[in-house]
C-alpha cells in the first residue's frame, strides 16, 4: 500500500520487491523465536540462511531506520518528492539499517496519498522489464519463492533444525543456479 508503480503491479513486481523484504523479516523471526538463534548480515562466513534472513530486515534494523526519519530531509515538487535519510555513524555497517542507502527514496503523490515511486527507484520504464530474462528480477522473484519455502518448512516443522534449514536452501539453490545455467546455456546455443 506504500508503494506505486506505472501498471498498477499487474506485472507483479511489487509483490517482489515487497515480498522479499516481508519474507526476510518473517524468516528471521522465525529462526528467532523457533530456531533460537540471531542471524547478522556480517559475518565473515557465508552462510545461506543469513543470505535470505538479511539482518537488513530485522526488527532492531526496521526501529533504526524508523527513528533516523525525524531527522530526514525532504524536498517536494510538482506532485512528486525525495526523502534523504540522515544515517548516524555505524548505521548500514556494523549496525543494519533498514532500506540503508545513501540515496534518497523518491515518491509520487497519488490521491491524497505518498507513495514510493518504483518505477523511479528501479530505474524502470515499463515494469514488465524487471522480468527480462538476464535481469536480476527472475532471480529475486526465485529467491521469494525459495525464502517463502523454507518460511513454510519452518512453520510447518518439516524443518526444526537450523542445520535441516542450511541444507534445504543449500538443495534449493542448487537446483537455482541449475536452472539459470541451463537457461544461459540454450541462450548461447540459440535454441
Amino acid at each position: 500500500m506504500c508503494w506505486v508503480i506505472s501498471d498498477n503491479n499487474k506485472s507483479g513486481v511489487l509483490d517482489v520487491i515487497v515480498g522479499t523484504w516481508i519474507s526476510a523479516h518473517r524468516l528471521n523471526k522465525l529462526v528467532t523465536s523457533k530456531l533460537g538463534i540471531r542471524l547478522k548480515r556480517f559475518s565473515s562466513v557465508r552462510d545461506p540462511l543469513e543470505n535470505l534472513a538479511r539482518g537488513d530486515c530485522t526488527d532492531e534494523a526496521l526501529e533504526r531506520t524508523l527513528k533516523r526519519l525525524s531527522r530526514a530531509q525532504v524536498e517536494v515538487s510538482d506532485g512528486t518528492a525525495e526523502l534523504l535519510i540522515k544515517w548516524q555513524k555505524g548505521d548500514g555497517y556494523p549496525n543494519d539499517a533498514f532500506g540503508y542507502s545513501e540515496e534518497s527514496i523518491r515518491f509520487r503523490r497519488v490521491g491524497k496519498d505518498w507513495k514510493i515511486d518504483a518505477n523511479r527507484e528501479t530505474g524502470l520504464d515499463q515494469p514488465s522489464d524487471f522480468f527480462t530474462p538476464g535481469s536480476w528480477g527472475p532471480m529475486f522473484r526465485d529467491r521469494l519463492k525459495l525464502t517463502n519455502q523454507i518460511v513454510a518448512g519452518i512453520e510447518s516443522g518439516r524443518l526444526g533444525k537450523v542445520d535441516d534449514v542450511r541444507k534445504e536452501i543449500e538443495k534449493q539453490e542448487k537446483l537455482l543456479l541449475e536452472k539459470y545455467e541451463a537457461k544461459k546455456e540454450k541462450n548461447r546455443s540459440g535454441k
